[in-house]
C-alpha cells in the first residue's frame, strides 16, 4: 500500500498486489487501485458518517483502525493517522479489507473486522445472479491447510460464499493453480517459481494436495494441450 500525501493539498491511497522489490514491479503486478484524490476536510463542513459497506467515510474508519493496529507495541503509524483524519473520503466507493498481525476471529462485533470477517461483511453486502454459482480463485502460493479440507471448506470457502442473497446454493469453486510449462512460459520463465509454493514433504502435505488437485485449473487461454494434471477451465 502507497499511502500519498501530495503537495497540492490532497491526499491519495494505492494498493497494490505486488511486494515492494524490483523482480515484483517489473513483471509480476497483476492489480492496483487508487482512490480518487482526497481534498482537505473544509473547517465548518458538516461530519457525515456512515457504517455502510462501501462508503467513503466506512473506508476512512477501516484504514485508520488498520494503521491503528500497528501502533499496539511502539508507535509507528501515529504522525500518518493524524494526517489522514484531515481528508475526506467521500467520493471513494470501494471496501477495505485489510489483514493485521496477530490472531483474528471470524465472529467478531469489532468496528472494523479484519481478514476473513472483513471479507465476509464485504461479501454480505453484494447481491449476486444466477442459481448455479462458481467463485474463480487465482493463486499461487497455498501454505499447510491440514490433512483434510474442514479450513479450506468451513473458513475460506465458506467467507468467499458469503452474499447478500440469502439461500442460494452453494458455489462451486476452481483454483488456478501454476504448472511447470506455465512457469516456464511466463515473462520470468522459470525464475518466477521462487513465488509459487505448495508443499507436498510429508504425508499430511500429499492428504492436502488430494482434496485440492479436483479443484485446480488452467486459465482457458493457455489451452489443454499445457496441461500437467490440471484441468482446463472452460
Amino acid at each position: 500500500m502507497l499511502i500519498l500525501i501530495r503537495h497540492d493539498s490532497t491526499a491519495q491511497v494505492i494498493i497494490h498486489t505486488a511486494n515492494m522489490i524490483a523482480f515484483d514491479w517489473t513483471n509480476m503486478t497483476q492489480a492496483m487501485w487508487k482512490s480518487p484524490l482526497l481534498p482537505m476536510i473544509i473547517s465548518n463542513s458538516p461530519a457525515v458518517h456512515s457504517n455502510k459497506v462501501g462508503s467513503g467515510s466506512k473506508f476512512k474508519t477501516d484504514l485508520l483502525n488498520y494503521l491503528k493496529a500497528y501502533d499496539t507495541r511502539r508507535t509507528v503509524c501515529k504522525p500518518l493517522i493524524d494526517q489522514l483524519v484531515k481528508y475526506d473520503f467521500s467520493e471513494i466507493r470501494a471496501a477495505l479489507v485489510a489483514s493485521v498481525p496477530g490472531r483474528q476471529g471470524v465472529e467478531t462485533d469489532s468496528e472494523t473486522k479484519f481478514g476473513w470477517a472483513g471479507l465476509k461483511q464485504a461479501l454480505n453486502a453484494v447481491p449476486v445472479q444466477g442459481n448455479d454459482p462458481e467463485i474463480i480463485i487465482q493463486i499461487s502460493s497455498i501454505a499447510s491447510l491440514g490433512p483434510n479440507d474442514k479450513w479450506l471448506d468451513q473458513t475460506f470457502f465458506k467467507a468467499l460464499s458469503t452474499s447478500k442473497n440469502h439461500g442460494i446454493s452453494k458455489p462451486k469453486f476452481r483454483i488456478i493453480f501454476p504448472t511447470a510449462d506455465e512457469i516456464r512460459r511466463s515473462l520470468n520463465g522459470y525464475r518466477s517459481g521462487s513465488a509459487i509454493h505448495t508443499k507436498i514433504h510429508t504425508a499430511t502435505q500429499a492428504k492436502q494436495l488430494q482434496y485440492l488437485k479436483p479443484l485446480f485449473y488452467h486459465w482457458a487461454g493457455d489451452g489443454p494441450q499445457h496441461a500437467s494434471g490440471a484441468k482446463p477451465f472452460l
